[in-house]
Parts: structure tokens; sequence; C-alpha cells
């Protein structure tokens, strides 16, 4: 299991990346205990699955296991998403938000990650209009900007076309404290 664990072999930047990812977590089991709410559970799965599945896309850049560590890492970031999707959607059965990860993890070898993810945060965002939660709206993407700014302007100072920069463990905490601001306005 320490081989799977291991970062030994990683600079600082992959280090924080690895790391990072435990804010997903957090965010999850916030979201369970305090924010509770239909789909409590279904959130705690999806950050949970997200935290390990970014925990190792990040631990495998630059190995052979990097292709599928991402897939891992994608599926995870479509789970936690479609459960903020349906839960913006007033959907209350747990069944709904657990079926599309089994479609999205079936679909995720063939379809683009950034559009998919563009399209659920849309609906999202939708969902949230239509229950007049028009400030939260401002709040949500006030964030996101806020996070993918310092991970946009870090990667332009490091120079690196991967996610293996400080600012994308700067993305990771901020992304989490997004999503769990989501679901809590939402719930």
């Amino acid at each position: 299991m320490g081989v799977f664990l291991s970062v030994d072999n990683m600079n600082l930047s992959q280090k924080l990346n690895v790391y990072s990812n435990l804010a997903y977590l957090g965010s999850g089991l916030v979201g369970m205990f305090i924010g509770g709410g239909a789909l409590g559970l279904p959130f705690l799965l999806s950050t949970t699955f997200l935290t390990i599945g970014s925990w190792y896309y990040h631990k495998d850049i630059g190995t052979e296991y990097e292709h599928i560590s991402r897939l891992f890492d994608e599926v995870g970031m479509y789970a936690v998403f479609s459960t903020l999707m349906f839960q913006s959607l007033g959907v209350t059965e747990i069944m709904v938000p657990l079926l599309s990860w089994v479609f999205l993890a079936w679909a995720a070898p063939f379809i683009h990650s950034f559009v998919t993810l563009g399209i659920l945060s849309v609906i999202i965002v939708v969902g949230m209009l239509y229950n007049f939660l028009f400030t939260e709206v401002i709040v949500a993407v006030s964030i996101f900007l806020v996070g993918f700014g310092i991970r946009h302007w870090s990667n332009k100072q490091d120079g690196h076309l991967h996610d293996n920069h400080w600012g994308h463990a700067i993305w990771h905490i901020i992304s989490s404290v997004l999503i769990g601001y989501l679901f809590m306005v939402n719930g």
C-alpha cells in the first residue's frame, strides 16, 4: 500500500497538488454533517472519489499510469458536479446522482472534461437562478474566478503547461470551498 501513497520522488509543487486534494474530502464532510440534506451522502461519496482520483492523478503525472489516473480524477469531478446539478434542480432521490455516476464513468473516455464540466456548471447556475439564488450565483462565480485566476496566473509564472504548479494546489482548496458553498446554498 505504501508505494501507492508514496510521494517521495515528487517535487514540491506535485506534493502540494497531491495533499491539497484533501480539501475536497473536507468539503464533503462539512456538506454531509453540517449541510445535510437529501443528497448529503452522495455529496460525501462524490467528494471522496474526487479526493482519491485527483490524489492519484497528481501523484502519477509523468508516469505510465497518468492516463488512467486522469480518468479517475475526471469521473470524480463529474460525480461532484452532477450531484450539485441534481441538488440545484431539487432532486431528492438518492439514486439519481448515483446512477448518473455510472453513466459518466462509462462515458468518461469518450467526452471532453471541460465541455462536460461546463455544461454541468451551466445547469447548476440555471437551477440556482430558477430558485432565485441570484446573490449566491454572484458569490459562486466570484469564488470560481478567484481560484481560476490564481491557477492561470501561477501557470503563466511557472511556465508549466501541466497541472504541476503551486497555483493548482490553491485551485484545489478554492474549488473545494466553491463546491461546499454550492452544496450548502442549494440544500
